[in-house]
């Protein structure tokens, strides 16, 4: 994953040192795994801009449907 990353913040992470050795060995970049398997993680937890719709709507759809069988919460104070 390529995800555009802004500045950097030093965090300290512990791996087993063997697996840090061999990681070492072939070349990989502990920091940027880290980061690329971070940012897939908060993606796929991330609701889409679909999910978040379908959300509001439906909350719009059970708002609707509770003040028309309860009305509104200040609907016995209302002078309009």
């Amino acid at each position: 994953m390529n995800a555009p990353f802004g500045p950097k913040r030093r965090l300290e992470i512990e791996l087993d040192e063997e697996l840090a050795a061999r990681a070492e060995a072939l070349g990989v970049n502990i920091s940027r795994v880290a980061a690329d398997a971070v940012a897939a993680r908060v993606a796929e937890t991330t609701p889409s801009l679909q999910e978040r719709r379908d959300r509001a709507e439906a909350h719009a759809r059970f708002s609707k449907a509770f003040i028309e069988r309860y009305g509104g919460w200040g609907d016995e104070f209302s002078t309009l």
